[in-house]
């Protein structure tokens, strides 16, 4: 199958759980293969987040986080936790927000998305019911360091650097048992190659850490959104023609991204990527 995992598990629970029903109500419309398999995101103001900030913040009791787990994995969807803070420290694993999103998620097939090799062995003492994925955000940039991180059993997943998307006959040379181990980031907004990216990831982090407080903007070559054709023909997206020859060719993994977006942008990124073009306009109106 075509697996997709979805964005935003707090921001766009509503869009997702509707899309998830239509899934299931309207299996026709979607393109053939095609399966959402997981969502992916946090609870805003947990301090493990790093790869993303948001124009506003919402802080949600305990209650609501088991409200909202509950909700995707009753329709056996698994979360996929964004912790890829590049800032913490030991002292800051304790924190008690974000051991209460890891104790209500301690259950089901959910995940952590990690970039640091100390909180995962905090979190595989604590929490042992959870499985680890490996985070984009370590801009692995080589074939070679990509194998060796596929290798390294700790994770069930991991999501390739984005820069390889278009290297299709080198990854098509792994294994079958690595490709199934590969995600695929499909819709990245930066720009290939970008040369800020670790630093924003950096100061992504420290935003979250200091639970928002403001810091110096770091300018980036980002104009458009992913609507945009010139963010569609970036050389490290793909079409949906792009993803069939990856599945045909072993790979059945594939990340949506979109914590940030906007609902309708979310929405028309499920519909670029899943929708048959027949069914586009019926199921903006239905959703």
């Amino acid at each position: 199958m075509i697996n997709f995992n979805l964005p935003g598990i707090q921001e766009n629970y509503k869009l997702n759980l509707a899309f998830i029903d239509y899934f299931h109500e309207y299996p026709e419309r979607f393109y053939d293969n095609v399966n959402i398999e997981s969502c992916f995101g946090n609870f805003q103001f947990c301090i493990f987040d790093g790869g993303r900030v948001f124009d506003s913040y919402q802080q949600v009791s305990k209650e609501f986080i088991e409200k909202i787990v509950t909700l995707y994995n009753n329709k056996n969807i698994p979360l996929r936790l964004v912790f890829t803070n590049t800032k913490l420290s030991l002292e800051h694993y304790y924190d008690r927000f974000a051991n209460i999103v890891l104790n209500v998620c301690n259950n089901y097939n959910n995940g952590v998305i990690l970039n640091d090799n100390n909180l995962m062995e905090y979190i595989h003492n604590n929490y042992q019911n959870l499985n680890f994925i490996s985070s984009t955000t370590k801009c692995i940039e080589t074939i070679e360091e990509t194998i060796e991180e596929l290798k390294n059993e700790n994770y069930s997943i991991v999501c390739l650097n984005y820069d390889l998307n278009k290297k299709i006959d080198e990854l098509n040379n792994l294994p079958k048992e690595l490709k199934d181990k590969c995600e695929i980031l499909v819709n990245a907004i930066c720009p290939p190659g970008c040369k800020n990216r670790k630093k924003h990831y950096n100061l992504n982090s420290e935003f979250n850490l200091n639970y928002g407080k403001p810091y110096s903007d770091l300018k980036c070559a980002i104009e458009f959104s992913t609507l945009h054709p010139q963010v569609r023909n970036f050389k490290n997206n793909l079409s949906f023609n792009d993803i069939k020859q990856y599945y045909d060719k072993g790979f059945s993994h594939f990340k949506i991204e979109g914590r940030t977006f906007d609902s309708y942008e979310v929405m028309l990124n499920y519909i670029y990527y899943m929708i048959k073009p027949e069914w586009k306009d019926e199921t903006i109106h239905a959703l």
